[in-house]
């Protein structure tokens, strides 16, 4: 598969890429794993179809395993099932993504970049990333104290 065709350059609408791709993109980055969230993907075994990730987190499933990141998606046919990250291009053959992380992909696989490019693109793009978290918390903790103001002066 050409490099174009595994950004999705010919996908349409959906803006699928490779989930090998989006997995050499995310790396350990908690933040850039989390662009998934509300996303397609498709499982390579096509009994299992389509699924849509509902959650990305940093967890473990019992105290004598090491925490890593973990993504829920949920499929019609089986329900939720937990993939880690590393498991996740193993068990997945695309996932569809925002035009921004398309961008991103495409600028650091698509042209002829060193690691030292690559890696300065990826750094810019996840402080991005993590300032609009940042700021999405802030207002959220806005309307929360708004709220409470609200209702002490209803007396609720």
């Amino acid at each position: 598969m050409t490099k174009d065709a595994a950004v999705g350059q010919d996908a349409g609408p959906s803006r699928a890429v490779e989930a090998a791709l989006f997995s050499r993109y995310a790396e350990t980055d908690l933040d850039r794993w989390r662009q998934l969230i509300g996303h397609e993907v498709v499982h390579v075994d096509p009994r299992w179809g389509r699924g849509r990730v509902e959650d990305v987190r940093w967890g473990t499933p019992c105290a004598h395993v090491s925490p890593y990141i973990q993504l829920r998606v949920r499929y019609a046919r089986h329900g939720g099932v937990v993939f880690s990250a590393a498991s996740f291009p193993a068990h997945h053959r695309s996932v569809a993504v925002s035009e921004e992380v398309q961008r991103v992909l495409r600028a650091c696989w698509n042209e002829e970049r060193s690691d030292a490019e690559r890696q300065a693109i990826l750094e810019r793009h996840t402080g991005e990333l993590r300032e609009a978290r940042d700021r999405d918390r802030l207002r959220r903790a806005e309307e929360l104290r708004r709220r409470v103001v609200e209702r002490r002066r209803s007396g609720t």
